[in-house]
């Protein structure tokens, strides 16, 4: 059930960015400020400015995940939006957590190896440097019995942050600052999470393409297609995208001819 509702959550972020995305088709610019810093990648949109997306360093596409980060997650450190949905990674991942977290059982209500969380509040509350909420303070995290991963962190605090889209959070308790960061790849480990993709997210636009079909209007004409007619055989397929299937088909059964320098590899 967890699961789904993930899913269900994964659907209404694409469903949400269809119109980001046609905003930059539309030449849209993007400025999101993050503290001081800021982010200018064209990727990002249409939402407001959240200040709990705090900057991080050594993030070289500044999509909120340090380098390592995305190293240790087998990401691209220079693509922010890899499943390109109009939401920078780390900002997008964050959410996912917060809402897997939520969803999660307690651990006394977990099934036998059944990854859980856990909250010790303690007397007192944190402070948001942000917007000013107040949490009672104490530790948690989550627990994955079957991989072994125990992740700790501020609980109600970083889940604060993270709902807002940030990993990092900042607080104070009383006068004495409350600040840090999640281990961002033992939670996503923990949670079984990864950037959400669909099957269709390998298929990218093209510039010049009147129909939308994944042909440019050149490449159309040369080979005497319609261009404004995007399903030319009515089969429900974009024309570039059954072509590509269908080119990738024929190449598979070409027969191989390799140089003599790799053959010895293949013996």
């Amino acid at each position: 059930m967890r699961r789904l509702r993930r899913k269900a959550q994964q659907r209404h972020i694409r469903e949400h960015s269809k119109f980001k995305r046609r905003a930059i088709s539309a030449g849209a610019a993007v400025a999101i400020t993050l503290g001081t810093a800021a982010i200018t990648n064209k990727a990002f949109a249409a939402d407001p400015p959240d200040l709990h997306q705090l900057p991080v360093s050594q993030d070289a596409d500044t999509d909120l995940l340090a380098d390592t980060e995305e190293a240790a997650l087998a990401y691209l450190a220079f693509n922010p939006d890899q499943n390109r949905n109009g939401t920078a990674d780390g900002i997008e991942l964050a959410r996912l957590c917060a809402a897997d977290i939520n969803d999660l059982p307690w651990g006394n209500q977990a099934e036998p190896n059944e990854t859980y969380k856990w909250w010790a509040p303690q007397f007192g509350v944190e402070t948001c440097d942000i917007c000013g909420a107040t949490l009672v303070m104490g530790p948690g995290g989550v627990v994955n019995p079957q991989l072994g991963i125990s992740v700790q962190f501020p609980f109600l605090m970083t889940l604060h942050y993270m709902e807002h889209g940030s990993f990092s959070y900042a607080a104070h308790y009383s006068e004495a600052p409350v600040k840090g960061r999640a281990d961002v790849a033992a939670l996503l480990k923990a949670l079984d999470l990864r950037l959400p993709y669909e099957p269709n997210d390998h298929q990218l636009p093209v510039p010049c393409d009147a129909d939308e079909d994944l042909l440019a209007n050149k490449e159309e004409t040369a080979i005497g297609y319609q261009l404004f007619n995007p399903d030319q055989n009515h089969n429900q397929i974009l024309d570039g995208v059954e072509l590509a299937k269908r080119c990738c088909e024929v190449v598979k059964g070409l027969p191989l001819k390799l140089p003599d320098f790799f053959e010895s590899f293949f013996r």
